[in-house]
């Protein structure tokens, strides 16, 4: 049958857009970071960042595979990853000696005398590979300890080692023979030695401190208002229905909690093995994406008046439109925040391209739905609502432009603290959208405001409040 086939091919499109999402979001590097390089050019392994203070250090330890040739590698902070970084990108593919001197050598300009403090050669299998007042971790080749100035430390492998003829620290530096090389490397921020340490911070980088803390404050949040919201539907069950509009919210209110509650599991498993449930994250991701999807679109349809002044919605191509290219916007942005920008760059992805097209998009979107709101606002007589759609267009207004402001914001500050302001901003202004259109949508309220049938009357929507 025709519904069958609809059926079939919308849960296909799901499939396929899940899996399109599970291939980006695959990529994301953990604390735990294990690989098979194959000895050529190098191979970029992780960034962690640290933050100014009493006791901060990072500490990078691991082990690699004994039955490969030697090779370098390196853990260097923002001030001379830039330089290094620079050369890296100019010399891509297998390397030579010409090669290596060119690369190690901005290392050894820039950080002089101190420059083998960022070096350790790989596989270790002496202790000479160590020096002398860095603690090894048991188990592990080699081990990193900084205390450092807020900033990242960003560790790669190369295929350089120093030569026979090196001495004194000299910076002279040949290629290694291509062999494929196995590696098996923790970042941590706290002391490995230390059995006491801190089971929320330990396996995070400083620029994600707090993120499990934010995700149980907002997935308490969601858990106090999902109930909320639909104690005020089943309260008087069998004297009125849900209505379609409502329903729509109310599926998106329960996406927005599955996709944060996904994330929380996560985020606590990563504090145990570094590495977490990348899956179950990715799925979270896609239930979040959607449920800010479908808010968009109900934001859309208040402000041209739907169910509140008129029953049928104008211009509905249009609206299609705007609300598909917000889609794909954010898709584009993703795609580019994964693969056009490099894991190597402290540039947040909001300051590229892609950022600026869903920026300017979303202000866009913006001036579509406050126009969409003047003219409702002129076709309203009466007074109460005339009312609300004052105070829908406050909320509009913070609603979108939260993200550009805290953008602005975090390109001022150091790029270290950029990601926990977007992301932290994010989770709780989405929560603050939900509830506001929670309240909204409250039999109470909604009642007195939407053209609902079969809805409830003031006096038993009373008794819920």
């Amino acid at each position: 049958c025709r519904y069958c086939a609809r059926s079939r091919m919308r849960a296909a499109r799901c499939l396929v857009l899940y899996a399109f999402l599970q291939l980006l979001f695959y990529g994301v590097k953990p604390t735990h970071v294990t690989g098979l390089w194959n000895g050529k050019g190098y191979e970029f392994l992780h960034k962690f960042a640290i933050i100014s203070g009493r006791g901060h250090q990072i500490h990078l330890y691991g082990s690699f595979s004994n039955n490969s040739e030697p090779a370098t590698l390196l853990f260097v902070p923002s001030k001379l990853w830039k330089d290094l970084n620079k050369q890296v990108d100019k010399n891509k593919g297998s390397y030579n000696d010409d090669t290596c001197k060119h690369v190690m050598r901005s290392l050894c300009d820039k950080a002089g005398i101190n420059a083998m403090d960022y070096i350790r050669q790989v596989p270790c299998y002496d202790d000479n590979c160590q020096p002398e007042s860095v603690n090894l971790v048991p188990g592990s080749q080699i081990t990193y300890t900084f205390s450092d100035s807020t900033q990242f430390y960003y560790a790669i492998l190369v295929a350089c080692v120093r030569s026979e003829i090196s001495l004194n620290n000299s910076c002279d530096w040949i290629s290694r023979k291509g062999s494929n090389m196995r590696y098996d490397v923790w970042f941590v921020s706290g002391d490995p030695l230390d059995t006491k340490h801190n089971s929320l911070t330990y396996q995070f980088s400083y620029h994600e401190h707090g993120v499990i803390i934010v995700l149980i404050i907002v997935v308490i949040l969601y858990g106090v208002l999902l109930p909320f919201h639909l104690i005020g539907y089943t309260w008087l069950l069998g004297k009125c229905e849900m209505p379609n509009f409502v329903k729509v919210f109310t599926v998106a209110l329960f996406m927005e909690l599955i996709g944060v509650g996904f994330a929380l599991i996560h985020y606590s498993v990563y504090a145990d093995d570094g590495k977490g449930v990348m899956a179950l994250y990715d799925l979270g991701f896609f239930f979040e994406v959607l449920a800010d999807y479908v808010l968009l679109l109900i934001v859309l349809l208040i402000a041209k008046g739907y169910r509140i002044t008129i029953s049928v919605i104008r211009q509905k191509r249009l609206l299609f439109v705007v609300w598909s290219l917000y889609f794909i916007a954010v898709i584009a942005f993703v795609i580019w925040a994964l693969f056009g920008l490099s894991a190597r760059s402290d540039k947040n992805a909001y300051q590229e391209w892609a950022g600026g097209l869903l920026l300017a998009w979303r202000m866009l979107t913006l001036i579509y739905a406050l126009f969409e709101l003047r003219s409702t606002y002129l076709q309203e007589d009466d007074p109460v609502r005339v009312r609300l759609y004052v105070i829908f267009f406050v909320a509009c207004l913070a609603w979108f432009l939260y993200l550009p402001i805290m953008v602005i914001i975090a390109a001022i500050v150091n790029s270290v603290y950029r990601a926990m302001i977007i992301t932290t901003s994010i989770r709780i202004m989405d929560f603050t959208g939900f509830l506001g259109m929670a309240i909204l949508l409250y039999p109470y309220w909604s009642g007195r405001y939407f053209q609902f049938s079969h809805w409830f009357t003031e006096d038993e929507a009373a008794r819920l409040i």
